[in-house]
C-alpha cells in the first residue's frame, strides 16, 4: 500500500480547517486504490478534525509534501475543477468515485447537541445555524448584513442561532449566539441542524460533509470549489462582473479590505436562498416566545453547558 505524506501547514499551501475536510474526502477516496493519507498538523482545531473523520495523523513533517504548488495551481486555474478534483490529479487518485470520510462523534457531543436544538426550536421548527467568521475579510460577508439577516429570520419565527470562535461585542447585536463551542460538539449539533449559512470558510465544508444542506455567500471564490459537495449550495451577486474571480485579476490589495461583490449581495436575497432551501409551510409575523431571550446569559462553549 502506497503512504503518502502530507503538510497541512506547509507556507503557501492549504492550511485552512476546511482544507483538512477537503483531504479527509481525498484520503477516503484514495483507498479504493490502496493508497494511505497521513497529515501533518500542530494545530489543536485541526488536529480534533482529523479525529473526528478518523484521519491519520503525524508527529512531525519528515518527508511530507508541501501543498503550496497544489494550492497555487488552484489559484491558476481560478478554482476549475472543484478543489478535490485538483488534489485527486495532482496527488495520482484518478479514475475513481469520491467517498465521503465517516465520522467519530461521542454519545455526550450528540446529547449536548439534541438538548440544545430542542432548547432553541422545541422541535417544532426548522434550526438554522448562521456563521458570520471568515480568516480573510475579502471572504467576509459583511457584519451588518449578518445581523439583518439573523433578525429577520427571527423575526419569521425560524430559530436561528450564530456560532464564532469567541466572544466579540459583535455577538451581543444578534438574538441568540455561542462561542467557543469545542469541535466535536459543533459538528454534533451541525448534523442536528436544517441549514447551515456561512462564508467561504470552514463550517461550509464540515456541514457539506456530515450531510446536512448548507448555503456558502461567495464573494471571490469560484463556486466550483465546492462541486465536490452535493449538501452545498453557493450563492453570489450577479450586480459585478468580478464575481468569482478566484483572487485572479481584477482582484486587488483594496480586496483585502472587503469584497465588493459580497457588499452587493443583499440580505434579502439571501433570506430568499434560505426559504427556497427551508420551503416551511408557514411564516409568523412575530417571532416565537420561546425564542426571545429571557436574560443577558451567555450562550459560552458548549462543555459548559452540558
Amino acid at each position: 500500500m502506497l503512504e503518502i505524506k502530507v503538510d497541512l501547514e506547509a507556507q503557501g499551501g492549504y492550511r485552512g480547517l476546511g482544507d483538512a475536510i477537503t483531504f479527509s474526502w481525498l484520503a477516503e477516496t484514495a483507498k479504493q486504490q490502496d493508497k494511505t493519507f497521513r497529515f501533518f498538523t500542530d494545530n489543536p482545531a485541526k488536529i480534533k478534525l482529523l479525529s473526528l473523520f478518523n484521519q491519520n495523523r503525524l508527529d512531525n513533517r519528515d518527508d511530507t509534501i508541501s501543498t503550496a504548488f497544489h494550492y497555487q495551481q488552484e489559484l491558476d486555474r481560478l478554482g476549475r475543477p472543484s478543489r478535490l478534483d485538483i488534489l485527486k490529479e495532482l496527488l495520482g487518485v484518478t479514475d475513481c468515485a469520491n467517498v465521503r470520510p465517516g465520522q467519530q462523534i461521542s454519545p455526550k457531543s450528540l446529547q449536548w447537541a439534541d438538548q440544545t436544538y430542542l432548547k432553541i426550536s422545541q422541535d417544532k421548527y426548522k434550526f438554522v445555524m448562521l456563521f458570520p467568521g471568515a480568516n480573510f475579510s475579502s471572504r467576509q460577508y459583511p457584519a451588518n448584513y449578518w445581523c439583518c439577516l439573523a433578525w429577520e429570520l427571527f423575526g419569521k419565527g425560524i430559530p436561528c442561532a450564530v456560532f464564532d470562535t469567541a466572544y466579540s461585542e459583535m455577538l451581543e447585536k444578534f438574538p441568540l449566539w455561542f462561542y467557543g463551542v469545542e469541535m466535536e460538539d459543533l459538528a454534533a449539533l451541525v448534523k442536528r441542524a436544517d441549514l447551515v449559512v456561512g462564508n467561504d470558510s470552514f463550517p461550509a465544508h464540515l456541514s457539506g460533509t456530515l450531510g446536512t444542506p448548507a448555503l456558502v455567500l461567495l464573494g471571490p471564490t469560484n463556486p466550483q470549489v465546492y462541486r465536490y459537495l452535493p449538501d452545498v449550495r453557493t450563492l453570489s451577486s450577479d450586480r459585478i462582473d468580478c464575481s468569482g474571480c478566484h483572487f485572479g485579476p481584477p482582484f486587488r490589495s483594496v480586496c483585502d479590505l472587503g469584497c465588493l461583490s459580497l457588499y452587493r449581495l443583499f440580505p434579502e436575497e439571501v433570506l430568499g436562498a434560505i426559504f427556497d432551501i427551508l420551503k416551511p409551510p408557514l411564516f409568523d409575523n412575530d417571532a416565537k416566545e420561546y425564542l426571545r431571550p429571557q436574560s443577558n446569559e451567555k450562550n459560552t462553549a458548549s462543555n459548559n453547558s452540558k
